[in-house]
């Protein structure tokens, strides 16, 4: 069962695979732990590089492997508001992951500090990361 944010984010793209160009680096939420984040990640990935593709070509894409009935009920399930709202959903679950990933960073630096001490480069991004979080 994926979160419904991810349902959404892979649903908004496969419906409307042009809202990839509203976002920029997204290499950072592959490293999240949520449910689904593989699938947004290749998706997100492939429509980078080709980002004309249909919802026909993106479901044949998944065909053969065992994500594509998620695909495949996504696609049936149409967004029913503006596209112009569905880009700022999308553009609003793309930040709040942003945001999750920078949180599990954190968590995970302030541990590894308390038990084995940080490198200066882990140091840097931790600070980094907790003055962002602040703006």
């Amino acid at each position: 069962n994926l979160p419904i944010a991810m349902q959404n984010a892979i649903s908004i793209l496969l419906h409307h695979p042009q809202l990839i160009v509203c976002i920029e680096n997204t290499d950072n939420i592959k490293n999240i732990n949520i449910a689904g984040i593989e699938l947004l990640s290749e998706l997100i990935s492939i429509l980078k590089n080709q980002p004309n593709l249909s919802m026909a070509a993106i479901l044949e894409y998944w065909r053969d492997k065992e994500e594509f009935d998620i695909f495949s009920m996504l696609a049936c399930k149409k967004p029913i508001i503006s596209i112009e709202n569905l880009k700022n959903e999308f553009i609003g679950i793309i930040q709040l992951l942003r945001q999750t990933e920078s949180e599990q960073t954190i968590k995970t630096l302030l541990l590894k500090a308390a038990t084995e001490g940080l490198t200066v480069e882990e140091r840097q991004e931790l600070q980094n990361l907790i003055a962002a979080s602040k703006k």
